[in-house]
């Protein structure tokens, strides 16, 4: 179990949130860029100094007395540019974290690239960079699992592929998982609970993805051409105006 009570002041606000994370659960976290996601992952990493108290297995990682060294936690972190040595081939990236020759071999075909063990870093592709900095994130077999925004800029057919590697090392290893995404929908079927972020603080904490739906107010119906008239508010579509009046084309009703 993984005890966060973060409290750290940022340019424009404060990070402030008391959550407890479940040992092996999948956690995403979401919101605007600037709502404190990153940090948030730095600041349980050992990476950012804060105000916090962060308990893990009943074990002190941080608190007004105590400071874990980010090493001594037994974390595995995956920045988002991914942190991958460039002058190094994919199983030298491996065994710089750990020299464990089976463990490298085992995460690589996880990942399946084991195909590109001796290759050199720089002539990959993005999303093979990015499951060599996954499986790189694994070797240490680390309790808890940080992931910053992994997926960005991939393809689709390979963030797929990412997610899916993911969920299988994240249930091969038992670890707890926290992971920031952008999109919800993408992830929602290896996640256990969801959390959004706005401003440093907890907007939103579920076990289940709910995907946001179009909040209207009907002014009227009409039955013959199957229309309904609404209005609807800036904050819930921010393409139209402030109440802006629509015509949605509907099934017969």
């Amino acid at each position: 179990m993984l005890q966060l009570n973060i409290n750290k002041q940022q340019k424009q606000f404060r990070l402030k949130l008391d959550i407890t994370i479940a040992d092996k659960q999948l956690v995403a976290i979401g919101g605007d860029s600037g709502s404190g996601k990153t940090t948030l992952l730095r600041v349980i990493a050992g990476l950012a100094t804060s105000d916090s108290r962060i308990v893990y297995g009943g074990n002190i990682w941080q608190d007004d007395k105590i400071f874990v060294p980010p090493q001594k936690r037994g974390i595995g972190y995956m920045p988002q540019d991914g942190a991958v040595f460039p002058n190094m081939t994919v199983r030298q990236n491996l065994l710089y974290v750990k020299k464990d020759e089976a463990m490298c071999d085992k995460l690589l075909d996880m990942a399946d690239i084991s195909h590109l063990k001796e290759t050199d870093t720089r002539s990959l592709s993005g999303g093979q960079l990015q499951r060599v900095a996954l499986c790189r994130a694994f070797m240490r077999k680390p309790t808890v699992l940080l992931l910053d925004e992994p997926l960005n800029n991939l393809h689709k057919t390979i963030q797929t592929k990412l997610i899916d590697s993911i969920k299988t090392m994240h249930d091969q290893f038992g670890s707890m998982t926290i992971f920031i995404s952008h999109n919800f929908a993408q992830i929602q079927h290896i996640c256990d609970r969801f959390i959004v972020l706005d401003d440093g603080k907890i907007i939103k904490d579920s076990k289940t993805f709910e995907n946001p739906k179009l909040q209207a107010t009907i002014t009227d119906i009409d039955h013959k051409a199957y229309k309904i008239g609404c209005l609807v508010a800036k904050q819930d579509i921010k393409k139209f105006a402030l109440n802006q009046k629509l015509e949605l084309n509907l099934a017969k009703f």
